[in-house]
């Protein structure tokens, strides 16, 4: 369990520059890495609604969006690469899980939201209120028109299912009179469905990520003296430990950066830098050269630790728009 912070912080040294992979006059937002398939994947906000924008990295070339009704949210990486999820608003009014275009799902009169595809990318689970309230059903992400199956039934509504890198688990975020609490279900692909509150209103959960090896959950979440705060637990054994104050929230969760010993170190946003938090408490700031960070993920694509972020310009750039944050691509120099 990582524990609170010490005060040393180390600046690494610059390796070579970010590059911008989105355009110049988008706003960029929530941002998604795939690091198995070197594909990046974030929305922009146009007239008509959220947009998906996709690039390879490993590739250095944009990839055409997915094909689905406009506006579209969230996307997921099936294995049918060439037909991404997304999370979509239907001409009908409703919001959808769609792949290529066909819901996985057999539609219902309410929305399907929240798609998230499994790690072995043949089952999708998502958020309905087919059942008049908000559960988490599953469904398989390799054919269209499937009677989903419910996993929650809780009178209070579940968003956000995100799953554990095995797929034997999910941990999604429970809405209640008092704020979010933080739920994690076992037995998700076999045996039987066990559900616990890891972390409950106190703590406030907002977004949530797994460790790699699946070991760990980070978190943001509530913190009245500085408030947003980064936590972690034990998905098994619960109980959150406060890592570092005053941080930036972003959609995805605490980003968890390869430490090059086959091991994960936190990566987050704090005060307009990249603060890297490794397994003794010890920070390190990574610089890319770049001023208004808002987002981060981090990968490891063609044996590079790679990390991806949004920002409004790079300090070197003087002919750098900062109306709009852009989405850059950094390899992590080696120390």
């Amino acid at each position: 369990m990582i524990t609170l912070l010490t005060t040393l912080i180390i600046a690494a040294p610059p390796g070579a520059p970010a590059r911008a992979i989105s355009a110049p006059t988008e706003e960029a937002c929530h941002i998604q890495l795939d690091a198995r398939s070197g594909e990046v994947a974030w929305e922009v906000i146009t007239r008509s609604g959220r947009q998906l924008r996709r690039h390879n990295i490993a590739k250095n070339r944009p990839i055409a969006p997915p094909k689905a009704s406009a506006p579209a949210r969230q996307m997921g990486w099936t294995k049918v690469t060439r037909k991404p999820l997304v999370n979509t608003l239907t001409n009908s009014g409703r919001w959808a899980v769609q792949i290529g275009g066909k819901e996985p799902a057999s539609p219902s009169a309410a929305s399907d939201i929240h798609g998230v595809v499994s790690p072995d990318r043949k089952t999708v689970a998502f958020v309905s209120g087919r059942s008049g309230q908000g559960d988490i059903y599953l469904t398989p992400s390799t054919k269209a028109n499937q009677s989903p199956r419910r996993l929650s039934s809780s009178a209070l509504p579940d968003v956000h299912p995100t799953w554990s890198p095995t797929g034997s688990h999910l941990a999604f975020l429970r809405i209640t009179d008092r704020g979010r609490q933080l739920v994690v279900m076992s037995g998700v692909n076999g045996g039987k469905l066990q559900e616990r509150v890891a972390v409950d209103e106190r703590d406030g959960p907002l977004t949530l990520s797994w460790r790699p090896d699946g070991k760990q959950l980070a978190f943001f979440g509530r913190d009245w003296s500085v408030g947003t705060a980064l936590y972690t637990l034990n998905p098994d054994m619960g109980g959150a430990s406060k890592v570092l104050g005053d941080v930036s929230q972003q959609p995805g969760g605490p980003a968890w950066l390869p430490d090059g010993k086959g091991g994960h170190n936190l990566l987050v946003v704090r005060n307009d830098a990249l603060v890297v938090i490794d397994k003794l408490g010890e920070q390190t700031v990574l610089n890319p050269g770049a001023f208004g960070i808002g987002e981060v993920a981090a990968g490891v694509i063609g044996r590079r630790t790679t990390v991806v972020f949004t920002a409004l310009g790079l300090t070197a750039d003087e002919n750098a728009d900062p109306r709009y944050r852009k989405v850059y691509k950094w390899v992590v120099p080696t120390p």
